[in-house]
């Protein structure tokens, strides 16, 4: 049997985080796929959101227009809608392989915890731990792939390639001789990236519920898209306002970070 080559084992881990203005809960996360399909994703993605409203234009910044979850706006349900269910039915036709995995990993973090901050110096500090547990525990249950690490694009002082040592320190910790995983982390600007974009309107379904903004007025389009995502994905009954509990091993995974106070 042939062995796999780098290229069949590669993933790429797509992180955004949600807005913390005045929200209990931080959620970040997005999606991993196999690097192969990167390419095919975004010509996709642009196909579904050019049979609707959403069509890719350049702003006055000469850049494309982006869609996301704070994008959402009155009337605008049924394309995100149409977007969404492209995102939903990509995977099962174009994966050519079982060596990796199309799949939406999002973490719940419970800014509350007495000493966790997440705005300002400590906060920067507080947010790249986030990331890094993020990714550890990826890296724990696709122990036979290799990763390249994209968070969406922000100010930091920690360099991207020190996060990777980091993290390739963290498994070598865990699973002794095991080689050196996470091969690349890198910034990627969001409008540039339909999996950033398709991250953060997943996430943003996650907070929206779980900070209970779902529970307050009536059918508007956000909430409309809240349900769907999540009934969709599976995750319904595993977020709600308050709460979230974990569900692991199948294509939508969601875990709770239990920081001790």
């Amino acid at each position: 049997m042939l062995k796999p080559s780098e290229a069949d084992l590669l993933e790429q881990i797509y992180i955004d985080e949600t807005s913390q203005t005045g929200h209990r809960f931080l959620v970040i996360g997005g999606i991993t796929m196999p690097k192969y399909l990167s390419t095919a994703f975004d010509a996709y993605m642009m196909k579904a959101r050019a049979q609707t409203r959403l069509r890719a234009h350049l702003n006055d910044q000469m850049e494309l227009s982006e869609i996301g979850w704070n994008e959402v706006s009155k009337s605008e349900f049924d394309a995100y809608k149409t977007v969404m269910q492209a995102y939903f039915d990509f995977a099962q036709p174009h994966l050519r392989s079982s060596l990796t995995g199309f799949e939406f990993h999002c973490s719940v973090v419970d800014t509350h915890v007495r000493g966790r901050k997440y705005s300002g110096k400590r906060g920067e500090i507080g947010f790249n731990r986030e990331i890094y547990f993020h990714c550890m525990t990826i890296g724990r249950r696709h122990k036979g792939n290799l990763f390249e690490v994209h968070p969406d694009q922000r100010q930091t002082e920690q360099s991207m390639d020190e996060m990777r040592k980091i993290l390739n320190y963290g498994i070598r910790r865990e699973f002794a001789g095991r080689p050196a995983p996470f091969r690349r982390v890198q910034f990627r600007k969001s409008h540039d990236v339909q999996a950033l974009q398709i991250s953060d309107i997943m996430i943003g379904a996650v907070a929206y519920r779980l900070n209970g903004h779902h529970d307050k007025g009536g059918g508007d389009d956000k909430k409309q898209l809240c349900e769907f995502i999540l009934k969709r994905s599976g995750l319904w009954n595993q977020v709600v306002s308050g709460r979230a509990t974990e569900k692991a091993f199948s294509k939508f995974q969601i875990w709770v970070r239990k920081h001790k106070e």
